[in-house]
């Protein structure tokens, strides 16, 4: 295959978006430790959507989407 300066698909500017671990939100909060050495449990608050300094950078990408993700996602049931 030759390169081309043709695009090949065009992703969605509302992809450029944000993404919220579940460990940080559900109680009690569950982080990996940076050193390796496994994670905390209920040692941090959880996060404050109320954070000025947070939702002026997510409004700069508005409209965005918003992922939850994390292992903790993982056994989460929406009902």
């Amino acid at each position: 295959a030759t390169a081309s300066a043709a695009p090949v698909f065009e992703v969605s500017e509302r992809y450029l978006s944000f993404c919220v671990d579940l460990g940080q939100i559900a109680e009690p909060t569950r982080f990996w430790n940076p050193d390796g050495s496994g994670e905390t449990i209920g040692e941090r608050p959880s996060f404050d959507f109320r954070n000025a300094r947070l939702r002026n950078l997510c409004r700069a990408l508005a409209p965005a989407y918003l992922r939850i993700g994390g292992t903790e996602a993982d056994r989460v049931f929406y009902a």
